[in-house]
């Protein structure tokens, strides 16, 4: 028999009795940034998930192909319309909105629709929506971490350290974990918009097996998130079990050092990499002079009551009380 004769292969065979696929299917990922995250999100498709919104100004360009899943031969393409290619071959019933622009072209209404409404191409309201926010801009990030409190869904976001050697990721569920992405980078965030910080660390230097590494423990964050509640599943309790240690590090090269006094353990026989560490985080209440109250969240501990409470998530928040607020375009 020829290969275009086979019968038609049950792609998910081996995934039916491990995992719910209607689930899977009725989830919507949108993802801000597909350059190192590629490989997750054509593995999103791997793993059944029908729903995908892909948000990159950038097209595939030849540096590309040795740091992330490129295609060679969709160079010149926008990178949302090769992946969603890709989606296509994989699994060809997923719904894809690709989007060339930046998401700072977006506005609020319209990002609530790309959550959450019905869309052109037979995109339908999904039972579910996770954000994941996974670009090397530190603005890009920080609107999609004002995006995900705006409209209250399960937010996503990481970034790779210098050369591929360490990374972090950052999660937030509303109504289990008490501090948000600004509440977790309150450093980073005072150094970009005090100290005018120009990010340096690009893909430069890193394996792609660094990314890999990332994208797999992304995958199993998602999830995570996408099953948290789901009674007698595996992944079901995880998000519970984590609680509010929604920073994690990861560690790729033997000389990273992790932050926190958490840098090396006793020398002996046995050596650790590759090793994570889940880090408890509090939100930044006004508690001491060097956390006052979150801009983004207000330090409530309950991410729930941020819903709704930006007049426009494009506009950076300096300072939390909105009697004095000082706001500054991104």
């Amino acid at each position: 028999m020829i290969a275009d004769e086979a019968p038609h292969e049950d792609r998910f065979a081996r995934m039916r009795n491990s995992f719910d696929l209607d689930r899977h299917a009725q989830t919507r990922l949108v993802f801000i940034g597909t350059g190192g995250d590629a490989s997750l999100i054509t593995n999103c498709a791997r793993m059944g998930f029908g729903e995908f919104v892909l948000i990159d100004p950038q097209k595939l360009e030849a540096a590309n192909v040795a740091t992330q899943q490129a295609n060679p031969a969709r160079l010149g393409t926008p990178k949302v319309e090769a992946l969603a290619e890709q989606i296509h071959l994989i699994y060809p019933e997923a719904h894809v909105q690709p989007l060339v622009c930046r998401i700072e072209e977006i506005q609020d209404n319209e990002f609530k629709d790309l959550l959450f409404s019905s869309q052109t191409g037979a995109i339908t309201k999904p039972e579910r929506t996770v954000l994941l926010v996974l670009t090397d801009n530190f603005f890009a990030q920080a609107r999609g971490h004002r995006l995900g409190l705006q409209f209250a869904v399960p937010t996503i976001c990481a970034q790779e350290y210098a050369e591929g050697r360490g990374a972090e990721v950052s999660y937030t569920v509303p109504g289990v974990t008490p501090a948000c992405h600004r509440c977790i980078t309150s450093s980073r965030y005072g150094q970009y918009l005090e100290n005018n910080f120009q990010n340096d660390v690009t893909s430069a230097g890193a394996p792609v097996f660094a990314a890999e590494f990332l994208n797999a423990i992304l995958g199993h964050v998602l999830l995570a998130v996408v099953y948290h509640g789901a009674e007698g599943h595996r992944f079901g309790g995880w998000i519970e079990q984590w609680g509010n240690r929604n920073l994690i590090q990861l560690r790729m090269d033997p000389e990273f050092e992790f932050s926190r006094g958490l840098s090396r353990l006793p020398s002996g026989r046995a050596r650790v990499m590759f090793d994570s560490v889940f880090l408890a985080q509090t939100p930044d209440s006004g508690q001491n002079i060097d956390r006052p109250p979150c801009p983004d969240c207000g330090g409530t501990g309950d991410l729930r009551t941020v819903r709704g409470t930006f007049p426009d998530t494009r506009i950076i928040r300096i300072l939390a009380s909105t009697e004095s607020e000082l706001d500054t375009l991104a």
